[in-house]
């Protein structure tokens, strides 16, 4: 299993590239990410699904031996969709037995947003759902539209942070609270970026800035 300097080396690594090549329909959260085992990613949902128009912020959380366990994706919104239970959690086979640790954090975004297009109704989690989904399409598709403009009409604006004179996103990472204190003192090294300390980072052509 990894340390915990593999799960943030890893997630570093994602996180260099993610808030710069998101997905379709996908984008920053409203607040800066304060730690990189636990941020917000907002879903809009896609054309034509019965979610389109609607603003869907999910909850990322990164476990602990990641990534040979999956991340935990929870919608903040409720959502009428087969494989979205009433807490707001999503059940995909990525998440049980096809998960593999060559999975990213942007493809389980792909698969999400795919599955907002075409159910999985072989692994539904509510059943009167998803065979609404299946014999009455029509009703599902209405009340899927109305649950969308009752709960995800708010709208977000994402956080993407900049500097002044650089071109592109840059994005912050506040470390210290993910890691060991007495590794807070070591340099963080990522490929093509300057070493800094475990402290903020802020992302623009692959450089690293310290704070001021």
């Amino acid at each position: 299993m990894p340390t915990v300097d593999h799960r943030l080396k890893r997630i570093l690594k994602e996180m260099s590239t993610l808030w710069i090549d998101l997905p379709d329909f996908c984008r920053p959260g409203a607040s800066p990410v304060t730690d990189p085992f636990h941020f917000t990613v907002v879903i809009d949902g896609p054309d034509g699904s019965p979610y389109a128009g609607g603003t869907f912020p999910v909850d990322v959380v990164i476990p602990r031996y990641y990534p040979f366990r999956p991340p935990k994706l929870t919608f903040k919104t409720k959502v009428y969709h087969p494989n979205i239970d009433e807490e707001g959690k999503m059940y995909l086979d990525i998440f049980r037995s096809n998960w593999s640790p060559a999975l990213t954090i942007s493809k389980v975004l792909v698969s999400v947003v795919s599955v907002l297009y075409d159910p999985l109704l072989d692994l539904p989690v509510r059943l009167g759902v998803a065979h609404q989904y299946k014999h009455q399409r029509d009703r599902f598709e209405k009340k899927a539209r109305d649950w969308t403009r009752r709960y995800a009409s708010t709208p977000v604006v994402s956080f993407y942070p900049a500097k002044a004179g650089h071109s592109g996103l840059d994005y912050l990472v506040v470390v210290p609270r993910a890691i060991p204190p007495v590794k807070q003192r070591q340099t963080a090294f990522l490929p093509g970026w300057w070493p800094v300390s475990y402290t903020l980072c802020s992302r623009s052509r692959h450089r690293a800035i310290a704070p001021a």
